[in-house]
């Protein structure tokens, strides 16, 4: 309990990284009620998740089939809000929209100040390396 996990629901294309709050195996629960009253884990084991920044825990079950890894980096705090307001979703709330445009922002201004440097430094080696070329060819 407590790790994070990637899984997919069969019949979706997308990928989850949520975090795991409750286990069900074949002789156990860690799921206390009121909020897993809907124990419905044919399977076990099965996971029940829940992002960071929801309330309530997630009301699939996740299969352990459907686990495609367990998350080992580092965490970033409520990146599924900035995503949520990217997608100009009405949940997002309060300060979350100018974060996440800020964010977004100066992940692309750092993006093109790189490229730009990048660019520039390859130009000057290119250059010297011209320059080096042609005084060899004059001295030969």
């Amino acid at each position: 309990m407590g790790d994070v996990i990637l899984y997919q629901k069969s019949l979706t294309q997308f990928r989850i990284l949520h975090r795991v709050v409750c286990i069900v195996t074949s002789n156990s629960s860690s799921c206390t009620p009121p909020y897993y009253p809907y124990l419905n884990c044919s399977v076990p084991p099965c996971y029940y998740t829940k992002g960071d920044n929801n309330l309530a825990p997630d009301q699939l079950v996740v299969l352990s089939s459907e686990v495609h890894g367990v998350w080992t980096g580092f965490r970033i705090s409520y990146i599924g809000m900035a995503i949520i307001c990217l997608e100009q979703n009405p949940v997002c709330g309060g300060p979350w929209g100018v974060i996440s445009v800020l964010a977004l922002g100066s992940a692309v201004a750092s993006d093109i100040g790189v490229e730009y440097w990048v660019s520039r430094r390859t130009a000057k080696r290119q250059t010297l390396a011209n320059e080096q070329l042609d005084q060899l060819a004059g001295r030969a």
